[in-house]
């Protein structure tokens, strides 16, 4: 488990700016990793 200690003032800095939150989620890692695959066999295909 980890924490993203960098997101609590980074929001409390949003919110007193007026920011409001519309939408929230995650990216599956499957999907990060797939993502990042497919980037570096596109890199490798131009090279």
């Amino acid at each position: 488990m980890y924490e993203n200690l960098w997101a609590a003032p980074l929001a409390a800095a949003l919110r007193r700016g007026g920011a409001r939150m519309v939408a929230g989620g995650r990216i599956p890692a499957e999907d990060l990793l797939a993502s990042l695959d497919a980037a570096e066999a596109e890199a490798g295909s131009l090279s």
